[in-house]
């Protein structure tokens, strides 16, 4: 999944995921990423190296901290 660079809109919703993969920031024109209702606990910093992310949307997870390099995705919109 990680190589497709063309990527817009990834939705994985209830996937049972606990971990956002380092191999995130390959999905360089990702627009819109929705992991709700996962088990993910943590966020990599490789997630935002996303420059095109709009929404991010991680609701319903068990996240302790978001990072506060999250002020580096200049075009995010929405944050769930």
């Amino acid at each position: 999944i990680f190589e497709l660079t063309n990527l817009s809109i990834l939705e994985l919703i209830k996937c049972k995921i606990n971990k956002i993969s380092n191999n995130i920031k390959n999905l360089i024109n990702l627009e819109i990423l929705n992991l709700s209702k996962n088990n993910i606990r943590f966020i990599c910093i490789e997630l935002f190296e996303l420059k095109q992310l709009k929404k991010l949307i991680l609701s319903f997870n068990n996240i302790e901290i978001i990072p506060f390099d999250i002020k580096n995705l200049k075009k995010l919109e929405i944050l769930n």
